[in-house]
């Protein structure tokens, strides 16, 4: 019974998710995307902490960001499980992080008080940049199909990888802002 109500959900969630031509619809996958964060702020919203600590707010916040981009990925793969597909996947989900990491970098800038504090930042995330490249160049190179003897799932091992990348860095610029508000708090 359990195996026939996910197959059944999962029936509904590609018919209503592809277009009249078999390509995916994006726009619903991404209203059903925000329909699940909306749900999972709300329970995290109801813990008694969340009216009374910033960072506990913060961290409602980026959880709820965070899973945003997965869901997105995730509906969007249950849908179009090909290689291509799953290309397309890593591309929006690394495109989601990088707005994510935009935005918890200033954050984080805001909360710097001195031209010390925001230039070290800044120097700090300027290297990061350039080791992300270097990264990057290392994946395509470690995770070349040829290497391997060909295979299309070389690729979707670097895609994954360079996504992690910038996924990880999310984390940290988070780590750093909730920690500096968690310090401040009370």
């Amino acid at each position: 019974m359990k195996r026939l109500i996910l197959l059944t959900a999962s029936l509904f969630i590609t018919i209503l998710t592809m277009g009249q031509d078999g390509a995916v619809d994006l726009d619903k996958i991404s209203l059903q995307a925000e329909a699940n964060a909306i749900a999972l702020r709300k329970q995290l919203e109801a813990a008694p902490e969340y009216e009374s600590s910033e960072a506990y707010r913060l961290s409602v916040e980026y959880r709820v960001d965070t899973f945003r981009v997965v869901e997105e990925a995730r509906l969007f793969n249950e849908i179009n499980y090909s290689t291509s597909g799953y290309h397309k996947s890593y591309q929006m989900a690394t495109e989601d992080f990088d707005a994510l990491l935009n935005k918890y970098y200033r954050r984080l800038m805001q909360k710097m008080h001195t031209d010390e504090e925001k230039q070290a930042l800044k120097e700090m995330q300027r290297a990061w940049i350039a080791l992300r490249d270097k990264e990057k160049a290392f994946n395509a190179v470690l995770w070349n199909p040829e290497r391997f003897g060909g295979g299309t799932m070389w690729g979707l091992v670097a895609a994954s990888e360079n996504m992690q990348i910038t996924r990880r860095r999310v984390d940290t610029l988070y780590a750093y802002l909730h920690t500096y508000l968690s310090s401040t708090e009370g």
